[in-house]
């Protein structure tokens, strides 16, 4: 017997009760990552051998919100999204709406005063 959805034009249908979805792995894109970092240092001899470096790193720079998955600037695994799933659910309410379930992301910046000997 045949499943059929109830709009023909969906993309992604929650299968029904003995029906096999086979929407794929890695189908639903999510947004694409708009970053762009930036680093500015600078390096002030104090005496022989001696340096102080002054630097400023920026990550998203322009601030763009960006609701990814994960982290933009890291390949560490964010724990928020292991227990609810929910989002990935035909029909749900949340389904495949990045910026109602992931972070936007926002600009960071790390100062750095180093001396170097």
């Amino acid at each position: 017997m045949a499943y059929l959805a109830d709009d023909p034009t969906a993309r992604y249908i929650k299968a029904g009760l003995g029906a096999y979805a086979n929407g794929g792995r890695n189908t639903l894109a999510t947004n694409p990552i708009d970053n762009f970092d930036m680093s500015f240092a600078r390096k002030f001899p104090v005496k022989e051998g001696h340096t102080i470096e002054v630097r400023g790193d920026f990550s998203n720079v322009f601030n763009h919100p960006q609701f990814v998955p994960g982290y933009v600037n890291s390949v560490r695994l964010n724990q928020n999204y292991i227990t609810a799933r929910d989002f990935l659910i035909p029909g749900n309410t949340r389904f495949a709406k990045w910026d109602q379930v992931f972070p936007s992301n926002s600009r960071s910046v790390q100062l750095v005063l180093r001396y170097i000997f």
